[in-house]
């Protein structure tokens, strides 16, 4: 990770704060990218404001830091978008969406963060010996968010020559 420029997006999140930490401690430049501030100035990160779904100002952040990888954990959770379903189609995929025109257009890496939700209704000792290709049936709109923003990945790694890759998170 030396010599790494990695920006994080949602970094100001549960799971982005122990990311910036995990990547600084490999002796990667991180830059965290959220609408809002870290509550704590403890953050090994520099703090960039900005919105996921604004391609332009990602781009420019990229662009501007050097950057040469993107990890995007940015977006609303399960409970969140099924209470919310318009809204977390815009955040979460037009928000990925933004994160790989950016990497198209800056040449970057990206990470996404999906979920087990993609498997549909699987429980923790089951998400635990589950086949990373075994049958996907997302059965909320949280799941099958996650499900087109691998796609959409996997489409742009094929279409654009992009690196990408997808971690399928059991549990926080």
């Amino acid at each position: 990770m030396e010599g790494r420029r990695i920006l994080v997006t949602g970094g100001t999140g549960f799971i982005g704060d122990f990311t910036l930490e995990a990547l600084s401690h490999l002796g990667a430049e991180v830059f965290s990218y959220a609408r809002r501030p870290p509550e704590t100035m403890a953050d090994p990160a520099t703090f960039i404001q900005g919105d996921v779904t604004d391609a332009e100002g990602l781009v420019s952040a990229c662009q501007t830091q050097e950057i040469d990888t993107i990890v995007h954990l940015a977006g609303y959770g399960t409970t969140m978008v099924q209470s919310h379903p318009e809204l977390g189609v815009r955040v979460n995929i037009m928000g990925m969406s933004s994160v790989l025109e950016a990497a198209r257009m800056a040449e970057l890496r990206v990470v996404f963060t999906s979920s087990i939700g993609v498997y549909g209704q699987i429980t923790l000792p089951e998400a635990a010996s589950a086949a990373e290709d075994g049958p996907l049936n997302p059965v909320t709109v949280y799941g099958a968010g996650k499900l087109l923003c691998e796609k959409m990945g996997q489409a742009y790694a094929q279409n654009y020559n992009l690196q990408f890759i997808a971690l399928r998170v059991t549990a926080v």
